[in-house]
């Protein structure tokens, strides 16, 4: 690592329930992985031992707060269908900065399809690094997370910007270097035979080669929104300086590239991968709710505009919040909340202006990988 690179991706998801309850994409988004965690599953129980005492041990990669969790956890269960005699221990890993309380919360409602002796362990740590000991999992899946990178050099509050084209290129060699040590260190936790999953935002390429943008509608409205603040005097313009989501969505050659790798083909078998659009489930509700009653159709469009920049502030305002912090020194909560506040409510009035009742969608990158 070299010296420059000193800023950690830090920054969790927005806590107190906030994601548990703006994470419907997200949920979209886990159901294509479903049929890839049941052959995972399906496979690692081909592999193992018959009188295999170890706990059947499944680990998930970026938790947050554990609402999307239930459901992949399940389907391996039922596809595994592990002894009831063994015991099965689940580990939910995610940042230590990551809203653990709402996450054990959430864990203590879900019941699961077995009937076996069931352990669980919260694991703090990033996942670019060893997380539990080694060839101890049997089935593993990180679901939207591994877009996030582990690092960048931060951008400095004054002087010169980097330009869009050169930020890009160092986060695209981040992220390349970042899944080739994610996979490394799966491939000492993940016993042969095991199974991972993956999926994470994606970039599609149009036509023309031009990129797509995931999102477009909330991601122009929170950018008008901040020039707006910025222009008001709201906010310094070191807060536009610094504020930086350090997250990079890969093309499918950039994944090619990666998984092509000697390092890779050394360690995992590549089963499938492809990318999929995902669109947010409230444009179906949208409709529901005009055809019911078209009367109020501007009482709908409000709900949809707050419902979609809802979501994505759950997972950007962290970063607005640190901007904040860095480039106007402010320290006091209640202040920043207000200037969080202000920025979300401005979002959603640039929504409804310029991008009323927008489908949200985004491309996603799937991969299902066996350990050799």
């Amino acid at each position: 690592m070299s010296p420059a690179k000193v800023s950690a991706n830090d920054v969790p998801m927005h806590g107190n329930g906030f994601y548990s309850s703006n994470s419907a994409l997200q949920h979209s988004a886990m159901l294509n992985a479903l049929p890839l965690l049941s052959a995972a599953a399906a496979k690692a129980k081909q592999h193992e031992q018959e009188d295999n005492s170890r706990p059947f041990t499944v680990l998930e990669f970026g938790s947050a707060h554990g609402n999307n969790s239930h459901t992949p956890i399940a389907t391996i269960l039922e596809s595994h269908a592990p002894a009831p005699s063994r015991e099965i221990h689940l580990q939910f890993n995610d940042r230590p900065a990551n809203d653990f309380t709402t996450l054990a919360t959430n864990l203590t409602t879900m019941t699961w399809p077995v009937s076996n002796d069931i352990f669980t362990s919260l694991v703090p740590s990033s996942f670019y690094a060893r997380v539990t000991p080694q060839a101890s999992v049997d089935v593993a899946f990180s679901l939207a997370a591994l877009h996030h990178l582990d690092r960048v050099t931060p951008v400095p509050p004054s002087g010169p910007i980097p330009t869009h084209e050169v930020r890009q290129a160092e986060f695209r060699a981040q992220a390349h270097a970042d899944l080739l040590a994610f996979l490394s260190h799966r491939a000492a936790e993940i016993v042969p035979g095991g199974g991972l999953v993956l999926s994470f935002v994606g970039q599609e390429i149009g036509p023309s080669g031009e990129e797509i943008t995931n999102y477009a509608g909330p991601v122009d409205a929170c950018r008008d929104a901040m020039i707006e603040m910025l222009q008001a005097g709201v906010l310094a313009p070191a807060v536009a300086n610094v504020f930086e989501v350090p997250a990079y969505n890969r093309t499918m050659a950039d994944v090619r590239r990666t998984l092509g790798e000697r390092a890779v083909l050394a360690e995992w078998d590549v089963e499938e991968v492809f990318e999929r659009k995902v669109v947010h489930p409230a444009i179906e509700e949208l409709t529901s709710r005009t055809k019911a009653a078209p009367e109020n159709e501007g009482e709908h469009a409000e709900w949809y505009a707050r419902t979609v920049v809802d979501w994505l502030m759950a997972v950007v305002a962290g970063y607005f919040v640190k901007a904040v912090r860095e480039g106007m020194g402010v320290t006091d909560a209640e202040t920043v909340d207000g200037l969080l506040a202000e920025w979300v409510e401005r979002t959603r009035v640039r929504f409804l202006e310029g991008h009323r009742n927008e489908a949200v969608e985004c491309w996603f990158v799937y991969a299902r990988l066996s350990r050799k």
